[in-house]
């Protein structure tokens, strides 16, 4: 089976995109997302909004490689734990 087809495109975010909704959640906080497109001026879906925030935006987002010693933690851990 296929994913059904909305007629809507996925397109890039613009840092122009993430600087305005990084305002406003600023401004406005996390918590109503149905209603952060309009005043944010973003032409993107609630749920395009919130994702963008919680998968890439976030300030407690870190990103690039783990230090020696985050490496030696996550084999430690997978030894006691596995796959879990």
């Amino acid at each position: 089976m296929g994913r059904i087809q909305t007629g809507k495109r996925k397109r890039q975010w613009t840092p122009e995109e993430d600087e305005k909704l990084i305002a406003c959640i600023e401004k406005h906080g996390e918590g109503n997302w149905q209603a952060l497109p309009k005043p944010a001026g973003l032409n993107r879906s609630w749920r395009s909004c919130r994702l963008r925030w919680k998968n890439y935006l976030r300030p407690e987002i870190r990103s690039g490689n783990f230090s020696p010693q985050e490496e030696e933690l996550i084999v430690k851990l997978h030894s006691l734990l596995g796959d879990k």
